[in-house]
Protein backbone atom coordinates (compact mmCIF):
# COMPACT_ATOMS: atom_id res chain seq x y z
CA UNK A 1 0.00 0.00 0.00
CA UNK A 2 1.74 3.49 -1.10
CA UNK A 3 2.30 5.57 1.71
CA UNK A 4 0.38 9.32 1.79
CA UNK A 5 1.54 12.07 2.57
CA UNK A 6 -1.05 14.96 3.47
CA UNK A 7 -1.27 18.28 5.83
CA UNK A 8 -2.94 18.74 8.51
CA UNK A 9 -5.55 21.45 8.98
CA UNK A 10 -3.22 23.62 10.85
CA UNK A 11 -0.16 23.11 8.11
CA UNK A 12 -2.35 23.42 5.08
CA UNK A 13 -3.71 26.91 6.36
CA UNK A 14 -0.32 28.04 6.42
CA UNK A 15 -0.03 26.45 2.82
CA UNK A 16 -2.73 27.95 1.57
CA UNK A 17 -2.25 31.19 3.12
CA UNK A 18 1.39 31.75 1.70
CA UNK A 19 0.42 30.59 -1.87
CA UNK A 20 -2.85 33.27 -1.39
CA UNK A 21 -0.11 35.68 -0.64
CA UNK A 22 2.12 34.26 -3.80
CA UNK A 23 -0.86 34.44 -6.14
CA UNK A 24 -1.48 38.00 -5.61
CA UNK A 25 1.85 39.16 -6.26
CA UNK A 26 3.27 36.91 -8.93
CA UNK A 27 1.07 34.24 -10.20
CA UNK A 28 3.73 32.51 -11.63
CA UNK A 29 6.14 32.46 -8.20
CA UNK A 30 2.46 30.60 -6.88
CA UNK A 31 2.63 28.21 -9.44
CA UNK A 32 6.24 27.16 -8.81
CA UNK A 33 5.85 26.90 -5.23
CA UNK A 34 3.09 24.39 -6.09
CA UNK A 35 5.28 22.40 -7.88
CA UNK A 36 7.95 22.66 -5.76
CA UNK A 37 5.75 21.31 -3.08
CA UNK A 38 4.16 18.41 -5.01
CA UNK A 39 7.84 17.17 -5.81
CA UNK A 40 8.68 17.18 -1.91
CA UNK A 41 5.59 15.04 -1.49
CA UNK A 42 6.89 12.58 -3.59
CA UNK A 43 10.18 12.96 -2.08
CA UNK A 44 8.51 12.22 1.48
CA UNK A 45 6.46 9.10 -0.29
CA UNK A 46 9.83 7.41 -1.03
CA UNK A 47 12.25 8.76 1.37
CA UNK A 48 10.75 10.63 4.55
CA UNK A 49 14.12 9.15 7.02
CA UNK A 50 15.97 11.40 4.85
CA UNK A 51 15.05 14.42 5.90
CA UNK A 52 17.23 16.18 9.20
CA UNK A 53 15.67 15.46 12.41
CA UNK A 54 13.48 17.82 13.92
CA UNK A 55 13.87 19.83 17.11
CA UNK A 56 10.61 18.11 18.51
CA UNK A 57 10.77 14.57 18.61
CA UNK A 58 9.18 11.92 16.70
CA UNK A 59 9.76 14.83 13.85
CA UNK A 60 11.74 15.86 10.54
CA UNK A 61 12.22 18.75 8.47
CA UNK A 62 12.24 18.93 4.70
CA UNK A 63 13.71 22.28 3.17
CA UNK A 64 12.00 23.67 0.20
CA UNK A 65 13.77 26.74 0.04
CA UNK A 66 13.08 29.19 1.54
CA UNK A 67 10.17 27.30 3.46
CA UNK A 68 10.46 24.45 5.86
CA UNK A 69 7.83 21.68 5.99
CA UNK A 70 8.16 19.96 9.55
CA UNK A 71 6.70 16.40 9.41
CA UNK A 72 6.08 12.98 11.17
CA UNK A 73 5.42 9.65 10.17
CA UNK A 74 2.16 7.94 11.67
CA UNK A 75 1.20 4.50 11.04
CA UNK A 76 2.46 3.96 7.19
CA UNK A 77 2.00 7.66 6.16
CA UNK A 78 3.32 10.90 6.27
CA UNK A 79 1.85 13.92 8.11
CA UNK A 80 2.96 17.53 7.90
CA UNK A 81 2.51 19.34 10.64
CA UNK A 82 4.08 22.96 10.08
CA UNK A 83 4.69 25.23 6.98
CA UNK A 84 6.64 28.23 7.58
CA UNK A 85 9.25 30.58 5.50
CA UNK A 86 12.47 29.95 6.63
CA UNK A 87 12.16 33.56 8.32
CA UNK A 88 9.35 32.57 10.53
CA UNK A 89 9.21 30.87 13.81
CA UNK A 90 9.06 27.48 13.46
CA UNK A 91 7.14 24.30 14.84
CA UNK A 92 8.78 23.76 18.55
CA UNK A 93 11.16 27.21 18.71
CA UNK A 94 8.53 28.77 21.00
CA UNK A 95 7.31 27.61 24.33
CA UNK A 96 3.33 27.06 23.12
CA UNK A 97 2.38 23.98 22.21
CA UNK A 98 1.07 24.08 18.39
Amino acid sequence: MPRRVRFVPSAQRQFNAQLAFLADRNPAAAHRLLERIEAARQQLVDFPRNAPRGTVPGTRRLIVPPYVLTFREQGGDVEIIDFRHSRQRGFGETNEAE
